[in-house]
């Protein structure tokens, strides 16, 4: 089986998962007039962005998730209703292009494979998840695969080993499904390739510290407790706690911690700030949806933007994010 056909088949699953545990109802989730069903009234983090007298949207996401109260908001609903298209840091929706850059820049075809660059011991133990208990690769495959896509894979677990509920309240997952429902564009601030190009930036033995210390923030609950802090700070609308919870984070000096801070987060946050000014250009009423993680901190993609000249308000109350934009669609 070709490599592509191995990533399709995971991300089918994956997208399986998203779409039919996440949303209720045979399209989008409704809300009952009684409450019942009512989305929470306030979450996420959202910002108004507005130069030249052009007001858009930011909103800080979280990828996965496993509460109910990760239920896009009546804030986020009543922003989305006035959008003309959202912006994902990649389009979550296209297959191709997703399997085409895991497999060009995910997989190591000239290099001295897994097994060389972790040792024969890490290698059989991440064999046994990856290739026989999820089969998400063949053997052949398993061994070409670059140890940061491998650590994408592995799950982030709690103190029981529960990952259920993981997927089922993802942000862009929401996104996509209003998206498709309401006929708005989808469109991309980065896309895989750049995404991946900033992972492949670790030489060999980077990679190898990469995995190594992400694994032992997973076995000493690091990363669970990291992601529960910000799903809370997210839930309850809180951009006070998330950017408590960032410096918490920058204070780690393992590998992981160090690169995630430095290259996945801030180092994007430019580029991401660089391609949302271009964007505003084009004379619509944008959405642009991004990690919470790059909303906070001294080199965020709220600080970027505003030494590029943007007026950014953190919308609270909702109402004042909303005046002079007019509503694009009825509900």
């Amino acid at each position: 089986m070709h490599f592509t056909e191995v990533v399709i088949k995971f991300w089918r699953v994956l997208w399986f998962v998203v779409f039919f545990l996440g949303f209720s109802g045979a399209h989008a989730r409704q809300y009952d007039n009684d409450g019942q069903n009512a989305p929470p009234s306030n979450n996420g983090i959202l910002f108004s962005l507005e130069k030249n007298g052009r007001k858009s949207y930011i909103l800080g996401t979280i990828h996965s998730g496993f509460s109910s109260q990760q239920a896009l908001g009546s804030n986020i609903l009543d922003v989305l209703s006035k959008v003309d298209d959202i912006y994902l840091e990649a389009d979550i929706s296209d297959d191709k292009k997703s399997n085409d850059a895991i497999e060009k820049y995910g997989s190591d075809h000239d290099g001295p494979g897994l097994r060389h660059l972790i040792g024969d011991e890490k290698f059989e133990t991440y064999f046994r998840f990856a290739v026989i208990q999820y089969q998400i690769f063949t053997p052949g495959q398993f061994q070409r695969i670059r140890p940061w896509l491998l650590a994408m894979l592995l799950p982030v677990a709690n103190r029981k080993g529960d990952q259920a509920g993981l997927l089922k309240w993802g942000t862009e997952a929401q996104l996509v499904e209003y998206a498709h429902i309401n006929k708005l564009p989808i469109l991309e601030i980065e896309g895989f390739e750049h995404q991946f190009l900033v992972y492949n930036s670790m030489d060999e033995q980077q990679q190898r510290d990469y995995l190594d210390t992400y694994v032992s923030g997973i076995l000493q609950h690091v990363a669970y407790d990291n992601f529960r802090r910000d799903v809370e700070a997210w839930t309850n609308a809180s951009y006070a706690d998330l950017e408590k919870n960032w410096s918490g984070r920058k204070l780690r000096t393992d590998f992981y911690s160090r690169f995630h801070v430095e290259k996945v987060v801030e180092e994007r946050s430019a580029y991401f700030s660089r391609r949302i000014a271009a964007a505003t250009n084009i004379p619509k009423t944008h959405l642009f949806a991004v990690g919470e993680q790059h909303l906070v901190g001294e080199h965020s993609l709220v600080n970027n933007l505003r030494k590029q000249g943007f007026k950014l308000k953190l919308c609270m109350p909702i109402q004042e994010c909303l005046e002079g934009v007019i509503k694009k669609v009825n509900r």
